[in-house]
């Protein structure tokens, strides 16, 4: 066993996606038998959060075994920054040095200096396309040093460029997302989870879990949704801020759809039993708009590994970074991008064939194993890490 530390420099607690990232990287790790703590920023918005959140392990669905340290910064930065608050890496640094972790995983570009600087052995993860980043470019700097053990990054382009701003090729990792397989290793009666959680047995469910920005494909369900006129199918969609709630709630208002229900956020502990409650699982994407939020072309689909854990049915879109994971009527049903009623055929595909269905699970669930946190660990230690750790 040994002592490894995952730290960035705020958002934990939070609803973001990273967050979730670094939370789940410490549950894998912890599953490959290491002693795992995370280590993040303390400021006054984050203290209402946790306070808000009140259980932070069930919230991101970790195990109680995660220690997580939150370090505060002393000046004005501690009353509302929630990330890269001045003075919080040089504050983990001195924390890594009296730990003295045997390995450091970096969710901020910052603790990397602070390692190489004190001669701990770190690893990188990073998903950013902001290359010229002045923070980024410093570890590109550093990328040769002996404690320096590796890059992680979830596309082939972004490793790719990397390479090209200097880190060594043998250092970069690519790995997709990944899903905690263990989490779904439940009860997998429909019946028994819609009764749980209130949702109408003799009704056919389709549902979204995940953020609520637009370019998660919020209106593309939508529109979908206003294509099916059968009233035995209603749409679910967890996830979002209130106001986010309020905003597509008035869309949908506006636009006369009817069956859909927003549940908003979940915790994470929560989602499998939802999950589970579900007739086909959603995720569609559109091509056609100005992404903001995230990079359609080198991201890395977390919720669809979740949904392959699920053992239940697929509807997706037909883009790169999907259809490189699986494939279409085989781990799921890929629709064109931008194409409606080719989702809307796909849906009804499913839910009249339940062979397609129970093939398209199967086939799904054995791959979701390939992407847990726990092998997505294991490959990262193997490959980066010649101390024994």
């Amino acid at each position: 066993m040994g002592k490894i530390i995952v730290t960035i420099d705020g958002n934990v607690p939070s609803k973001y996606a990273h967050s979730f990232n670094v939370m789940k990287m410490a549950q894998g790790f912890s599953q490959c038998g290491h002693k795992t703590e995370v280590v993040s920023l303390l400021s006054w918005p984050i203290f209402k959060e946790w306070f808000k959140i009140k259980n932070i392990h069930y919230h991101y669905g970790v195990s109680k075994e995660i220690k997580i340290t939150l370090l505060p910064v002393c000046n004005k930065d501690f009353y509302h920054k929630t990330i890269g608050a001045k003075g919080f890496n040089a504050r983990a640094g001195r924390y890594f040095k009296k730990k003295k972790p045997d390995l450091v995983y970096c969710r901020s570009y910052l603790s990397v200096i602070e390692c190489i600087k004190n001669r701990i052995p770190c690893i990188i993860e990073t998903h950013t396309t902001l290359f010229d980043h002045p923070d980024l470019k410093k570890v590109f700097e550093l990328s040769r040093s002996e404690y320096f053990l590796g890059l992680v990054t979830i596309n082939k382009l972004l490793a790719e460029e990397y390479s090209k701003r200097g880190v060594p090729k043998n250092k970069i990792l690519f790995e997709e997302d990944g899903v905690d397989v263990s989490q779904y290793n439940i009860n997998d009666d429909k019946l028994y989870w819609r009764k749980k959680l209130q949702i109408p047995e003799e009704k056919r469910i389709v549902l979204y879990s995940g953020g609520l920005y637009k370019e998660k494909g919020i209106e593309s369900i939508l529109k979908t949704k206003k294509l099916i006129k059968d009233e035995t199918i209603l749409f679910y969609i967890i996830g979002g801020t209130s106001e986010q709630v309020a905003e597509w709630t008035s869309y949908v208002d506006k636009n006369k759809i009817k069956n859909i229900s927003f549940l908003g956020f979940k915790p994470n502990s929560e989602l499998p039993g939802y999950h589970k409650a579900a007739d086909i699982l959603f995720m569609p994407y559109d091509t056609n708009m100005n992404y903001q939020v995230m990079d359609i072309n080198s991201t890395s689909p977390l919720k669809l590994f979740e949904y392959m854990a699920a053992k239940r049915p697929i509807v997706t879109s037909n883009i790169p970074v999907i259809k490189k994971i699986v494939k279409n009527k085989k781990e799921a049903m890929l629709a064109r991008p931008n194409h409606h009623a080719d989702l809307v055929d796909c849906i009804y595909d499913l839910l009249n064939d339940d062979e397609k269905a129970d093939k398209i699970v199967n086939n799904a669930f054995k791959l979701a194993e390939k992407y847990s946190w726990e092998n997505r660990c294991k490959r990262i230690l193997g490959k980066t890490t010649e101390i024994t750790i």
